[in-house]
Parts: C-alpha cells; sequence; structure tokens
C-alpha cells in the first residue's frame, strides 16, 4: 500500500525527512516523551526516538511537553510529515 498526502505548507518550510524509528524494548516503568511538533524543519529534534532525529549543526533536544507510561516492546516503524507505517505493514495517513 502506499499513503500520500499533498502538503501545501503556504509560506512556511515543510519537514520532509523520512525517519526510521527502531524497534526497541524498554525497562519496566519507561516513560515515553511527548512533543509539540514545530511547523517547519525540524519539526522535532530527538535521539530518544530514532538516532535519525538526534540534533545536527548545533541543534538542541527538543524539550517534552509530557509523558506517557511505555509499553514494553515497540515496533520499528517509519515516519514522516503526515503518513507512517510500521514493520508490519500497519499504516495510517491523513486524508
Amino acid at each position: 500500500p502506499i499513503v500520500t498526502h499533498s502538503d501545501d505548507s503556504g509560506p512556511h518550510t515543510t519537514d520532509v525527512r523520512f525517519i526510521r524509528v527502531p524497534r526497541k524494548k524498554w525497562p519496566a516503568g519507561s516513560q515515553r516523551p511527548l512533543y509539540y511538533w514545530a511547523p517547519g524543519y525540524p519539526r522535532v529534534v530527538s535521539s530518544v526516538l530514532s538516532p535519525e532525529y538526534a540534533g545536527v549543526q548545533g541543534q538542541r533536544e527538543t524539550v517534552p511537553i509530557g509523558h506517557i507510561p511505555q509499553v514494553e516492546e515497540t515496533w520499528a516503524y517509519w515516519d514522516t510529515d503526515y503518513g507512517i507505517q510500521n514493520e508490519r505493514g500497519l499504516s495510517i495517513g491523513e486524508s
């Protein structure tokens, strides 16, 4: 399947990175950070989410706006500005 979206971002630059968030096992009691995803680039800077979201050229880590309990294991997924797909092929998008 393919998930597509037309992104007319107007005067703002869109973060078009296609990021792979790796599968992980988490220690009991772990908390998942929640972020406000900024418009434009970078939408988030977080080496916790993925090495590919780590800061470059002096970018600072995005400060979480909150946390929720983390499950024991998360599947890998592809993350982009709108639709995402996990390693099992389950996809979501915006219509």
